[in-house]
């Protein structure tokens, strides 16, 4: 898996497999992207920050605590533990 942050437009994306995609909007700023056979390959959420925090807005253990990190490039590479959970509706 790799995750990349775009400061710029506070974009935060988790690309769990280089394929050729298809992009779902799940909701207002989140989409996944589906390789061929409908695997999840990559998930992106816009306005990250708000939507995730900031480091410290949330108490130590919080499952709502989740930021991006402060320093990563936009092409770097950053390993942290997130649960995601997605339903897709019928």
């Amino acid at each position: 898996m790799r995750i990349t942050y775009d400061r710029e437009v506070d974009a935060l994306y988790f690309r769990f497999r280089d394929t050729t995609v298809t992009t779902k909007h799940l909701g207002e700023g989140i989409a996944a992207d589906y390789d061929s056979d409908g695997r999840l390959a990559g998930i992106e959420i816009l306005d990250a920050i708000s939507r995730l925090g900031r480091s410290g807005s949330a108490p130590a253990g919080d499952p709502r605590r989740c930021r991006p990190p402060p320093r990563l490039a936009p092409t770097g590479t950053h390993a942290i533990g997130l649960t995601i959970l997605i339903a897709e509706r019928p």
